[in-house]
Parts: C-alpha cells; sequence; structure tokens
C-alpha cells in the first residue's frame, strides 16, 4: 500500500490532520509522498497499514525501548549514516 492510498484512507476516518502537500526535502521517493500533521496524535489508528502512521502508542513504545533511531517508528538510517557507523565500529574494533 502507498503513501498516498494511506492518506486518503486517514480521510475517510474521523482523525482530524492537515495536509501539508509534497515534501520539502532533496531526497528521491520511489513512490509520491505526502506529508500530513495531526492536530492530536491518535492513540490508534483504524486503518490497515497502521505502521506508516505515527501514533501515541508507537512513541510511547518508541521511548521504552530507548530507540534512539526510531525503526520501531519505521525511521531508518540513511547510507551517509549507516557508512559512518561501519566506519567507527571498524576504527574502534581493534581496541577491544
Amino acid at each position: 500500500m502507498g503513501p498516498l492510498k494511506v492518506v486518503r484512507e486517514l480521510e475517510e476516518t474521523d482523525l482530524q490532520f492537515e495536509n501539508l502537500g509534497n515534501p520539502k526535502n532533496n531526497r528521491n521517493y520511489k513512490q509520491e509522498h505526502k506529508v500530513i500533521r495531526f492536530k492530536k496524535y491518535p492513540d490508534d489508528v483504524p486503518i490497515k497499514n497502521f505502521r506508516l502512521v505515527p501514533s501515541y502508542k508507537r512513541m510511547c513504545i518508541t521511548i521504552l525501548k530507548n530507540d534512539t533511531s526510531c525503526q520501531y517508528m519505521g525511521f531508518g538510517q540513511t547510507k551517509d549514516e549507516l557508512q559512518k557507523k561501519k566506519e567507527a565500529m571498524k576504527k574502534w574494533e581493534s581496541f577491544l
């Protein structure tokens, strides 16, 4: 399910959000994306692909797990960040 289908599904619910349009960054997306802002973060999201939408519950779990990279929320590291991590681990591996 693509991001635009999720936005359409959210429009059919009673959740209040603001559609801010396309992302304003230099990233190349494989699919078209829209940025939305919730008036109030929902406790639960009544759509099929709930993992694409942040909820209060998912934010709490991310904090409790001390997930500093927010992988539970669906964010991943960029290639540059992964490369820096790999280089740092290789550098400090000799000290252990």
